[in-house]
């Protein structure tokens, strides 16, 4: 299984490296990474929609 071109083992060792870093704050982290997505995301779609007004 591979995603992004990471395969399992990978995503374990990453997955492991998350826990000894953040600890406790690892799910705070993970809502921070995800709501800082959902904004480049929307930030994303809205450049797109202008440039397209512009045509």
């Amino acid at each position: 299984m591979d995603i992004f071109g990471v395969g399992t083992s990978e995503m374990l060792w990453i997955a492991v490296l998350a826990v000894l870093l953040f600890g406790e704050r690892l799910p705070e982290v993970a809502r921070m990474v995800a709501r800082i997505s959902r904004q480049l995301r929307e930030a994303t779609r809205e450049f797109r929609d202008a440039l397209r007004l512009d045509d």
